[in-house]
């Protein structure tokens, strides 16, 4: 699968130009404005969820009927990771809740390099993983 390493960029830049409309915990807003990486990418991909009344409509019943996104993708996060070309494991850490923004950042550089992700190397991760290991 090819990177959109377009799409990554663009994405990323619009969450560092605006931050106050980023919150990697939520793929959209009540209201249905995108929020973290994946809804983003979504959004700025010029891409759009199939119910006419969306967002009026529930995300959670959107997605218990099935089907909400183009290509028939139900899940947002599947969704993003194929317009952006990433594979499961790489979706998963990008889209991660514990993401900042800069961590996001380290993480789409090394996807626009060609490069496998490696979570201890992302400050958020090594400090997740230490607090882990203090509560264990």
């Amino acid at each position: 699968m090819e990177r959109n390493v377009e799409l990554l960029e663009k994405t990323m830049q619009h969450i560092m130009d605006h931050p106050e409309d980023h919150n990697q915990a939520a793929y959209f807003t009540e209201c249905g404005t995108p929020s973290c990486f994946a809804g983003w990418a979504i959004h700025l991909s010029g891409r759009t969820a199939k119910h006419e009344a969306w967002p009026t409509t529930s995300l959670m019943s959107c997605w218990e009927e099935g089907n909400c996104w183009e290509e028939g993708l139900s899940a947002p996060g599947m969704f993003a990771a194929k317009l952006l070309g990433l594979d499961v494991s790489d979706a998963a850490l990008l889209f991660n809740a514990v993401n900042t923004r800069e961590t996001l950042a380290l993480m789409v550089k090394d996807l626009v390099n060609g490069d496998d992700l490696k979570p201890p190397q992302y400050p958020t991760y090594r400090e997740a993983l230490a607090r882990m290991g203090a509560e264990s």
